[in-house]
């Protein structure tokens, strides 16, 4: 089945959501606006893939780079 790895590069106005397979084949690259309906809906798409994601999210400021946190999405 393999899995998916997708990265997140968080920005003020945008953000770049890279996802790779197991073998580090891209299979998505976008930016995307900063809001709630994006980003949900790069996570629905991924979804529907029906593979394991592992998401990393790359961000240095505010209450949410302080709180540790580990969720399996997959």
């Amino acid at each position: 089945m393999g899995s998916l790895w997708a990265g997140v590069d968080v920005g003020k106005t945008h953000h770049h959501v890279c996802v790779v397979d197991d073998d580090g084949t891209v299979v998505m690259s976008e930016k995307i606006p900063n809001d709630q309906h994006a980003i949900s809906d790069i996570a629905g798409r991924l979804g529907k893939r029906r593979k394991p994601i592992r998401w990393a999210v790359d961000l240095c400021g505010g209450p949410a780079s302080r709180r540790p946190c580990r969720r399996d999405c997959g």
